[in-house]
């Protein structure tokens, strides 16, 4: 038997805008779970879904999406996102030219189900804030083979977990963080942030999240156990953050402002900026070591690694890695960074006690980001143009095996278990989720528009 196919018009993706832009406006996502009734099969046309307030209703401006709820995953699609006028909503309705329902036999359809289905809702959008809904479309068949069966959809409730049990993902193209429940693999909120969210830190201790704006030059403080915003900083001297790392102590917040070519230093405990420091060429990422308490930042066009220290801000040197470096992470245990070279075949490989390169692995094709598993000898290496995850053992020089993701994957990080690989897809607005002993991928996941990074607080 045929799987259900939902072919909908889902709603307009709006261009991302700066976090002030939306003091005067509110948004409304809503996620789509899929039936999996695989005795129900169906197509689904969906033309347009209308929320309704007080005084009238809203039409939400559609775009087309055909999704699989038999055998494509996720199950739970992002359905509509969009800026909404302030105020108190009542209802939702759905509408659509048809559905075709074919019977449970012989292949035969019922024909054509017309979709119209209002709901009663009772959601209030604040000036600035995201109300995430959550619905289910189901096949309720006639009470005989002489009725005309029902496309349903239904409100469903999404509880929030611990907070051990969450993570968040920005994406850039919504300006917002996704926060998606790990242990069933669905959305169940939105956070608004800033304009092209990018690069997140977390700092455990003190309960906060943070992001970087890039285009909104900006940091954006989420308290992690209320999941709201707190605050926004502004940077005073740089430009364009696109990468943020916590101190081990969590006494600093830094930052890699791609614009001004520049890492600014906040402390946490007043939120305050401390210093503004000279990096190279449009720095891209960065990672501290949590021994040394030394920075190390990757400089995208100028092909090296800015280090200093955070103890007095001195001790900066600068060394050369390859062409178009774009990611790094450090192995603490075996005292090595290892710096994804977007530009070149090779990763270099950095001796962080005696900041100095101690050699370069040859991986064949060009990497935008890397993972350590420091649990074991293995990277977790993620190429952008192929759409997939690398497996490279240093010891052997070698890599083992390839994992396909999605489309244009941008970062991959473990969970706190280090059980699994999240990798963000860009290309697919999706996460895809890597079991790390098969190597297979298991889930993938819905996000917002664009996802760059995740965190686990």
């Amino acid at each position: 038997m045929r799987s259900i196919i939902i072919s909908a018009i889902a709603f307009r993706i709006l261009t991302a805008t700066a976090y002030p832009a939306y003091e005067a406006a509110g948004r409304v996502i809503i996620y789509l779970e899929l039936n999996q009734q695989p005795e129900t099969p169906c197509t689904i046309y969906l033309d347009r879904i209308r929320i309704i307030g007080l005084q009238d209703g809203i039409e939400l401006q559609p775009y087309k999406a055909v999704i699989s709820s038999g055998d494509f995953s996720p199950p739970q699609v992002l359905l509509a996102d969009s800026t909404v006028e302030p105020g108190n909503y009542q209802g939702i309705g759905f509408n659509g030219h048809f559905a075709i329902v074919p019977k449970f036999s012989a292949g035969a359809s019922w024909g054509y189900v017309p979709i119209d289905t209002t709901l009663p809702l009772d959601v209030t959008v604040s000036p600035g804030m995201a109300e995430t809904l959550f619905f289910r479309s189901r096949v309720e068949p006639p009470p005989d083979t002489s009725g005309t069966p029902k496309i349903v959809f239904e409100q469903i409730s999404k509880a929030i977990p611990p907070r051990t049990s969450l993570a968040y993902v920005s994406n850039e193209g919504s300006g917002d963080l996704t926060v998606i429940d790990r242990a069933t693999g669905q959305v169940v909120g939105t956070i608004m942030v800033g304009e092209a969210p990018h690069g997140l830190a977390v700092a455990k201790r003190l309960g906060m999240l943070f992001a970087a704006n890039t285009e909104s030059n900006t940091v954006s403080v989420i308290e992690i156990e209320s999941r709201q915003l707190k605050e926004e900083l502004q940077l005073d001297f740089g430009d364009n953050p696109v990468a943020l790392c916590v101190s081990e102590d969590e006494r600093y917040l830094i930052t890699a402002n791609q614009g001004s070519n520049s890492a600014t230093v906040f402390e946490l405990a007043s939120l305050q900026q401390v210093i503004n420091l000279p990096m190279g060429t449009e720095p891209m990422d960065l990672a501290v070591d949590p021994v040394t308490n030394r920075v190390f930042v990757v400089n995208s066009l100028s092909d090296n690694v800015t280090i200093f220290g955070l103890d007095d801000f001195s001790e900066i040197r600068t060394i050369s890695v390859g062409s178009n470096p774009v990611a790094i992470d450090i192995d603490s245990r075996e005292r090595t960074a290892y710096v994804a070279n977007l530009g070149s075949g090779y990763m270099t490989v950095i001796n962080v006690d005696d900041r100095a390169v101690s050699g370069w692995l040859n991986l064949t094709l060009s990497i935008g980001d890397v993972t350590v598993d420091d649990f074991s000898d293995v990277l977790y290496c993620v190429n952008r143009n192929s759409g997939y995850v690398g497996v490279f053992v240093p010891s052997l020089g070698a890599s083992i095996e390839t994992i396909p993701v999605g489309k244009d994957p941008q970062k991959a990080a473990f969970d706190p278990e280090r059980a699994y690989l999240y990798v963000t897809c860009r290309g697919s607005n999706s996460v895809y989720v890597i079991n790390k002993t098969s190597r297979q991928v298991v889930r993938t996941i819905a996000a917002g528009r664009n996802p760059y990074m995740m965190v686990f607080p």
